[in-house]
């Protein structure tokens, strides 16, 4: 499809032509086995599978963005029994992107400052050389989980071999964890969009709880679990 498609513009309503690709990236020839079942290397060449889809995918006319994120269970949405992740590849830069992007200012960034406050803190799940991970303050979902690279890359392909290997095994130890209760979740990479400076990360989301109607009425998420008690669950497998 052209990636110059127009937008078509009303008084109230702003619509365009869909563009841009999907693709599923299987992650073991198992049909029974899931990633949290598999070893740190697999995860680790996942990762690697993650940045060269995304490299190829960013560099195609037209396209904005590209988004890397894993359904897993029926909660999670996932619609394929088999282990996989999926990447979506846009004409457009997501809104929650673009919202986070502004956490960079004046060359200050402000998650930089939340990892070192999080790594002193309760909220503090797993931490290694070059990764950490915690339980974000105002969580949105039950025992929900960031992992940040230390050094403020804006991509997967900034991490070196040494931190990637780093990153995943937070991953691999957390995922290991959530598979203790047997949940659905989803997880997402947040990279900067081009022109960005936003500080790559994973957000891991167990889907425990259901939104319901006063989550979608109001916009303000009811979580029975605090960051800091989900925290302590995940160090229990520390």
């Amino acid at each position: 499809m052209d990636a110059k498609q127009p937008l078509h513009s009303g008084s109230l309503l702003v619509s365009s032509a869909a563009y841009g690709s999907h693709e599923i990236i299987v992650e073991t020839p198992s049909r029974t086995r899931q990633l949290w079942d598999l070893g740190l290397p697999a995860v680790i060449e996942l990762f690697g599978v993650y940045m060269q889809r995304i490299n190829a995918l960013a560099s195609a006319p037209g396209i904005r963005y590209v988004s890397v994120f894993k359904n897993h269970g029926g909660s999670g949405g996932a619609s394929l029994a088999h282990s996989h992740s999926q990447v979506i590849a846009t004409g457009f830069i997501p809104p929650i992107i673009k919202e986070e992007s502004i956490s960079v200012r004046n060359g200050i960034c402000r998650y930089c400052m939340v990892i070192e406050a999080e790594r002193k803190g309760a909220r503090l799940c797993f931490e290694n050389r070059s990764a950490v991970a915690f339980s974000p303050y105002a969580s949105r979902f039950n025992y929900e989980l960031w992992i940040f690279p230390k050094r403020h890359a804006t991509a997967l392909s900034d991490l070196s071999r040494a931190e990637l290997r780093d990153f995943a095994e937070i991953l691999h130890r957390s995922l290991r964890r959530l598979k203790s209760i047997g949940v659905s979740y989803n997880y997402f990479l947040h990279c900067a969009s081009s022109g960005s400076k936003l500080h790559f990360h994973l957000e891991l989301a167990p889907r425990i709880a259901a939104w319901a109607g006063f989550e979608l009425g109001s916009g303000v998420t009811i979580n029975t679990v605090s960051p800091e008690a989900a925290a302590g669950f995940y160090r229990q497998g520390a």
